[in-house]
């Protein structure tokens, strides 16, 4: 896979720090968007790598294995796991993927969903980065740990 934009570059001191959690060259910015990206690429045995010329802009390439190559799964069968402390959003989160006929399961905390995952359904995680006792993050190492393979989507 491959993103590129057409600014001025990434600076040689901002290279040495791209991925460094919490590094933002923006007033706005809180520095976790490429730091969560190589850690999710890195937990599942991927690679991330970047391009950058000054004034034309920076590619950054990534790329994951292939696993399983031709099994398919059924629709039905996959269950979309949402852990999300505020209860508005883990609701508007769980009628929107259910209005897209997916099975939903929803976790108010990552210590919940730790607790009552069944590791042999497959599905996807999408999880908050911030949240009390154990954050999404941290949820994502202790999968990574238990050698739970899922794949995640991290918000915030």
């Amino acid at each position: 896979m491959r993103v590129k934009d057409n600014g001025a570059g990434i600076s040689k001191e901002a290279q040495a720090k791209i991925f460094t959690p919490f590094y933002t060259t923006k007033k706005t910015g809180m520095g976790m968007g490429l730091s969560i990206c190589q850690s999710l690429i890195n937990s599942h045995n991927g690679e991330i790598r970047f391009n950058c010329n000054k004034d034309k802009g920076t590619t950054f390439y990534f790329t994951l294995p292939i696993n399983e190559v031709g099994k398919k799964m059924d629709r039905e069968d996959i269950t979309i796991f949402i852990v999300e402390d505020e209860l508005p959003i883990r609701d508007s989160l769980t009628q929107l993927i259910e209005s897209t006929g997916l099975k939903v399961k929803s976790y108010d905390s990552a210590i919940a969903f730790l607790e009552q995952y069944d590791s042999t359904k497959p599905g996807c995680l999408i999880l908050d980065v911030l949240m009390p006792y154990k954050s999404g993050l941290e949820l994502q190492d202790e999968l990574v740990q238990r050698n739970i393979d899922i794949a995640y989507s991290f918000f915030s």
